[in-house]
C-alpha cells in the first residue's frame, strides 16, 4: 500500500515491518505514531504532521463536503480529511478488491459474470469512487509532468 505526500510527489510504503520490528522501542513508537492500534486523536495526529508518513495521510478535497462546509464534521472547513489510524488498520480485502475490479474494467472486464446490471450494486458504487479517484490522480500527474516539461523550455 502506498501513500503519497501532500503534493502527490513521494511514494511513501505503508509497511508493517516498520511496526513489527525487532526494535521493539521503535516498533512500539511507530504504532503509536501511526495509529496501528486505535485512532490518534487530532491533537496526536498534529502533533506528528512532520513526520512524512503521518502528514502524508491528508486527503483533499473533503469527501463529504469537498470543502463547501465550514461547519463540516470531517474536515472542520479546511477541506482536508485526516486518516487517524494506519491505513492497514482500515482497509479490509473488499476495498482492494474493488481496486483490483476497476483496474481489471480498465481492460474491458468486469470482476463479477454479467454485464453491469450483473454487478452487485455496493461494487458498482465502490468502482465509481475508486475509478474518480484515480482519474483525479492521473489528472493531477498529467498537470506536474506539464508543468515540468514546461519549466524545462
Amino acid at each position: 500500500m502506498l501513500a503519497f505526500d501532500r503534493d502527490g510527489r513521494a511514494a511513501i510504503p505503508q509497511t508493517c515491518r516498520l511496526c513489527t520490528q525487532d526494535d521493539e522501542k521503535l516498533a512500539t513508537e511507530t504504532r503509536l505514531r501511526w495509529g496501528c492500534d486505535e485512532p490518534l486523536s487530532l491533537e496526536e495526529w498534529t502533533a506528528n504532521e512532520s513526520d512524512d508518513i503521518t502528514s502524508a495521510l491528508a486527503f483533499s478535497p473533503c469527501v463529504r463536503c469537498e470543502g463547501s462546509d465550514e461547519e463540516c464534521p470531517v474536515c472542520d472547513g479546511s477541506n482536508e480529511w485526516k486518516l487517524l489510524r494506519c491505513p492497514h488498520a482500515v482497509v479490509e480485502a473488499w476495498h482492494l478488491d474493488v481496486c483490483h475490479g476497476v483496474m481489471q474494467q480498465r481492460h474491458g472486464l468486469l470482476p463479477f459474470t454479467g454485464g453491469w446490471m450483473q454487478q452487485p450494486a455496493l461494487y458498482v458504487r465502490a468502482s465509481r469512487i475508486v475509478a474518480a479517484e484515480l482519474q483525479r490522480i492521473e489528472s493531477d500527474e498529467h498537470d506536474r509532468a506539464v508543468r515540468k516539461a514546461n519549466r524545462r523550455r
